[in-house]
């Protein structure tokens, strides 16, 4: 499949990673801008950057898996994964213990460390009961665990089966509808977001669904997702399978954004989020405030550049070296958050709509 149908797929990724860095940043420190403030109300729907990021990972997953991806293909699609994710996760972990420690010396605070809740981290088991985590976005990766799991286990039989295909997509949306205890975090209230993606990919890149199903399956995935999660969700999905279907175009910036998506995921809240904190005693009118939150902003950009360079990147490439047993040709797909190399953005001839 040519890379230039995954321009849509940069745009998406880097806006959402945005939307989620500004949300934090933002409304993180309620005496930065108070409730009423412009700016808080409208990057309080930067929380929508997260189910844009549910969407793309049903439909970058399914397009990463080789044509022929089977049962014997699982060993390596989980280590690949954890190849991939895990590394940037935990450098991130500790990160996050070391800034908490340092602030707490300067605030003369004793800092207590939660272990039982830090191997849940490990295990990404913290979503299914009550735990508190050392990073407010950390719930988002332990439901991404949980939809590797399953789409690993369903893909190699809704592949080659129109009905089966069908069936998956009804099933995860009456799923969907189960009613979960507030007080955990599981995949089923966010199946509707997946399954977008799902049906996206089944419909753009492979071709299986024919238009008047695809739009059916859509309008129930995003009616699930009105009744259930509100407008705001309902008009980010509507959003984002729109671009998804027809955004051609990328620059430098999208794809600056989009290859550090996943660094700035994991740092915006202990970097950006302490210069918030840190900065906020010494300001004093409204324009401080706002130098000061784009001081956070740029500060959470460039470590999270210098933390992809340094940690994500090793383990991108890392993961490119574990192949599947079913994989025909060795050319190399994008998967959800990862970066560009610097191999793919100097190609020997020109690929169309600057994917590069």
């Amino acid at each position: 499949m040519a890379k230039k149908e995954l321009n849509e797929v940069f745009l998406l990724r880097g806006v959402a990673s945005l939307m989620v860095c500004l949300f934090h940043l933002t409304l993180g420190n309620e005496a930065l801008f108070p409730p009423t403030h412009p700016l808080e109300q409208i990057f309080s729907y930067g929380y929508l950057g997260v189910e844009v990021f549910f969407i793309l990972s049903g439909y970058v997953i399914c397009y990463s898996l080789p044509a022929g991806f089977n049962y014997s293909d699982l060993r390596s699609f989980f280590l690949k994964r954890l190849t991939r994710i895990e590394p940037p996760y935990l450098v991130s972990i500790v990160l996050v213990l070391l800034l908490n420690y340092m602030s707490s010396a300067v605030t003369g605070m004793t800092y207590q460390t939660n272990f039982l809740a830090l191997i849940g981290h490990l295990a990404y088991i913290n979503n299914f009961y009550p735990q508190t985590y050392v990073n407010v976005v950390y719930w988002t990766l332990g439901i991404e665990a949980q939809f590797y799991l399953f789409i690993a286990l369903v893909f190699p039989l809704v592949r080659a089966s129109r009905p089966f295909l069908m069936f998956t997509a009804a099933s995860l949306l009456f799923l969907a509808c189960i009613p979960i205890p507030s007080n955990i975090s599981v995949i089923l209230p966010y199946l509707a977001y997946f399954t977008l993606g799902i049906l996206l990919f089944f419909f753009k890149v492979k071709r299986q669904l024919p238009v008047a199903i695809f739009i059916s399956l859509a309008f129930l995935s995003c009616l699930q997702i009105q009744i259930f999660q509100g407008t705001p969700g309902t008009v980010a999905a509507i959003l984002s399978v729109t671009i998804l279907l027809f955004w051609k175009h990328v620059n430098k910036t999208i794809r600056f954004f989009s290859t550090i998506s996943y660094s700035l995921y994991l740092i915006h809240v202990p970097v950006g989020g302490k210069v918030i904190n840190l900065g906020i005693r010494f300001v004093s009118n409204e324009l401080s405030k706002y130098l000061l939150l784009l001081l956070g902003l740029a500060v959470s950009i460039g470590f999270a550049y210098l933390f992809y360079r340094f940690v994500e990147l090793p383990a991108f490439r890392l993961s490119k070296r574990i192949k599947y047993s079913s994989e025909k040709s060795p050319t190399p797909v994008m998967r959800f958050n990862e970066p560009i190399t610097e191999k793919e953005t100097k190609p020997t001839a020109p690929l169309p709509n600057g994917y590069h």
